[in-house]
């Protein structure tokens, strides 16, 4: 959503992430597919208020347009390789992903 648009108001959740940057990493994801997304933090700074409730406390979910959800999960959803421990930081990492969300060394 770079293009200064306003999001739409009907936002719905396609993923959960433990950290800020694994939450970056899936929005890159689905936007590579052709879907938009934000992160919760940023659709309350998108949104007036009121019009979506996207966190309790700190929120790293990452929402798409209701009618792009299909297509999101289906992008989250392609196979992928095995989930994975960062041989720098110990951390576990999905099997998405091909660096790790909190150290950034590369999977071996």
């Amino acid at each position: 959503m770079k293009d200064g648009k306003k999001p739409p108001s009907d936002l719905v959740k396609v993923y959960h992430a433990r950290q800020m940057v694994e939450a970056q990493m899936i929005k890159a994801i689905l936007e590579d597919g052709g879907v938009p997304a934000i992160v919760g933090d940023e659709a309350l700074d998108q949104l007036a208020f009121g019009a979506v409730s996207v966190r309790s406390g700190l929120s790293y979910d990452v929402l798409v347009p209701a009618d792009r959800v299909e297509e999101a999960r289906a992008i989250l959803e392609r196979p992928r390789g095995p989930d994975w421990t960062c041989p720098k930081c110990g951390e576990k990492i999905d099997g998405v992903f091909d660096a790790c969300w909190k150290c950034g060394h590369e999977r071996e």
